[in-house]
Formats: C-alpha cells, sequence, structure tokens
C-alpha cells in the first residue's frame, strides 16, 4: 500500500480519536484521570504484541525513557482536560502551533536562525491561532481563558517529549523506546488514583468499550503514521497535519445540526472563521518547514 493512504489512514484515525475522546469526556467518563488511566492502559495492551512480534528487548539506556514517560502521562491528562473545555474545531488547528514553538526552541536553545519571512511566517501562523479561538462574541479575549491554557501547556509538554523520545529512540531502537514508554508512564499514573478511585466504582462497561474504540483509533493512527513517515516526511506530514476533526465537526453542523450540538454549536459564521484561520496556520507551519 502507498506510503500517502497510510498517511490519510493516520489523519483519519487521530481525527476519530479525538472526536471520541470529547464524547466520552463530555458525557461518560468526566474524570479526567480515571479516563486518562484508562485509555494509556489500553494504549500500553495494543502496543503489546507488535513490539514483541518485533522481539523488544530491556533498554540499554533508562534517563530519556524515563523522561519521556512522566511528559508522556502528563501531557494525556492534559490532552483529556482542555478536550473537555475546548471545540474540536479549536484543539486540531492550534495543536498545531507545536510546530513553531519547536523551530522557536531551536532558535533560542540551539542557536539556529532564519531569514525575515521565516519569523513572519511564524507570526502568522500565532496570530492566525487567535481567529481559531473566535467565538460568537468576537472577542480576541476568546483566547485567554483555562481551556487554552492548558492547551499551550501541552504545547511545551508535548514539544519536549517528542525531544526525549526521539533520543531513546536513537540509543535503544523503536519498540523498547515505545513500549518502555508506555509501562513506565503507567507506572507513573498509578499516583494519580486518588484523584479517581471514587470515580471508578462508577464505570459502565459501554464506557469501557468507549475508551477501548478510542485507543484502537489512537494505535492504528500511530503506526500509520510511523510507516508513511518512513517513506516520505513531507507529503506524509502534509496529509498529518490537515485538521480533519475540524473539518468533520463542521460538516455534521452543515449537515446534521442537531447530532452537531452533541460536540459543540457555532454560527456557520463562527465556523468559516475558523477554518480559514486554520488554513492560514497550516500553510504558514508548513512553508516554514517543508518547502
Amino acid at each position: 500500500m502507498p506510503y500517502y493512504l497510510f498517511a490519510w489512514i493516520a489523519s483519519l484515525a487521530y481525527a476519530l480519536e479525538t472526536i471520541a475522546g470529547k464524547l466520552i469526556g463530555t458525557q461518560e467518563v468526566r474524570n479526567p484521570y480515571l479516563f486518562n488511566f484508562l485509555w494509556s492502559f489500553f494504549i500500553l495492551l495494543l502496543t503489546l504484541p507488535f513490539a514483541l512480534s518485533n522481539h523488544v528487548t530491556l533498554p540499554v539506556a533508562w534517563g530519556n525513557i524515563t523522561l519521556a514517560a512522566l511528559l508522556y502521562a502528563a501531557s494525556g491528562v492534559l490532552y483529556l482536560t482542555f478536550l473537555q473545555k475546548l471545540d474540536i474545531s479549536i484543539i486540531t488547528p492550534l495543536l498545531n502551533l507545536r510546530v513553531i514553538l519547536s523551530v522557536m526552541l531551536g532558535v533560542f536553545f540551539l542557536g539556529e536562525s532564519y531569514s525575515f519571512s521565516g519569523y513572519l511566517l511564524m507570526a502568522m501562523a500565532v496570530l492566525a491561532g487567535f481567529f481559531v479561538a473566535l467565538d460568537e462574541k468576537f472577542s480576541f479575549r476568546s483566547f485567554f481563558r483555562k481551556g487554552i491554557l492548558l492547551l499551550i501547556l501541552e504545547i511545551f509538554v508535548l514539544s519536549f517529549f517528542y525531544f526525549f523520545i526521539g533520543k531513546a529512540v536513537g540509543e535503544t531502537g523503536f519498540w523498547e523506546a515505545s513500549l518502555w514508554v508506555d509501562i513506565l508512564a503507567q507506572l507513573f499514573l498509578l499516583l494519580t488514583f486518588p484523584f479517581f478511585c471514587k470515580d471508578w466504582r462508577q464505570l459502565k462497561m459501554g464506557n469501557v468499550g468507549g475508551i477501548w474504540m478510542m485507543a484502537i483509533f489512537g494505535v492504528v493512527g500511530v503506526l500509520s503514521a510511523n510507516k508513511a513517515v518512513s517513506e516520505n516526511m513531507g507529503i506524509s506530514n502534509l496529509i498529518l497535519s490537515l485538521p480533519l476533526s475540524m473539518v468533520i465537526v463542521i460538516l455534521l453542523a452543515l449537515f446534521f445540526p442537531k447530532k452537531a450540538q452533541v460536540l459543540e454549536k457555532h454560527t456557520l459564521k463562527v465556523y468559516g472563521i475558523r477554518l480559514l484561520a486554520a488554513a492560514v496556520m497550516l500553510a504558514a507551519t508548513l512553508k516554514l518547514t517543508l518547502f
């Protein structure tokens, strides 16, 4: 199967994972600590057979794996917390600001430099982020709220996570890093048990089934994305950067407005502004990183 099909599968799987997380987190399992513990555990169970079939062994170094696992555990809690508070049509585009943050970290800490047009593209992407967060009030104050601040913190956490997981893969191998990060992260998440012990007893089989499906989407996304990027990085990253979950929500609002209200509810004018802003952000980040 060609690499671009794997990229489209990954992009769609990530979009479905986000939508499933929004539905589960707002209607079924509202405690993000419980949600994250189960979600991470199911991802670990799904990853284990692939790792074993690839003859995974003990890592030769633990430092970067441990740091990546700690950041991975924290990122899950943050993600499921702001997923409850923010619209899907806001989350997906703003998470692409991670690319800009990675570039800025390179400028400040690694001495990298860019042309004036490069810095202008970064400014365009950040400015477009304000428009993505607009609601019916059309006030930039919409950007400065708790959910957005948590999302920005998530961007920082993910940037450092990918830094350490990249170093871990280089030291120990892909499957060793992937599996042991999952295992250590699950151990770290045991520390959050006091925050969800009371809600544990109220879990229903349907709740568990939904989280299991979400984990499947996530693992399919990761494996398909890895396959696509290994064969072609440029086009694959372009497809993976597309805000498909945002597009799905907007299409639902257009053709099935009553069903879309379960996820979020806005006017077509707001969605039009968000979609245009997301397109500007995507174009700026791709121009900055791929061309």
